[in-house]
């Protein structure tokens, strides 16, 4: 009995660690970039913690995390688009979606993103 008393504990701590190890794998991995946010490296961007346009698609912004190099795409709310400046979701206007090419434009790159 005593026997099964240990073996039942060990079991039942050896399924906690890997439970534990198998939440810190989910955590720490990257996230699969979008092919919006595939252009940003956060680790190296001016706002290491901060929200960049997402290439070719004003409603959505590219998040960085801190430590993490590939940003989590994000959406707007409905009618939204992102402000580069504010560097925050606003309205839909032509002055923020220009905020956005000119962004591109610094950096070299098309505003329109890909396959444009």
């Amino acid at each position: 009995l005593i026997i099964y008393l240990y073996l039942t504990q060990a079991v039942a701590i050896m399924h906690g660690a890997i439970f534990l190890l198998l939440l810190a794998i989910a955590l720490t991995a990257p996230a699969f970039a979008d092919q919006r946010c595939a252009y940003l490296r956060c680790r190296t961007e001016f706002r290491k913690a901060g929200a960049y346009c997402a290439h070719g698609d004003f409603a959505h912004y590219c998040m960085c995390r801190n430590g993490l190099d590939e940003a989590l795409l994000m959406q707007c709310p409905y009618g939204q688009i992102f402000n580069e400046f504010l560097n925050k979701c606003g309205q839909n206007s032509e002055r923020n979606q220009d905020l956005c090419r000119n962004f591109f434009r610094t950096r070299g790159m098309s505003p329109h993103g890909f396959g444009h």
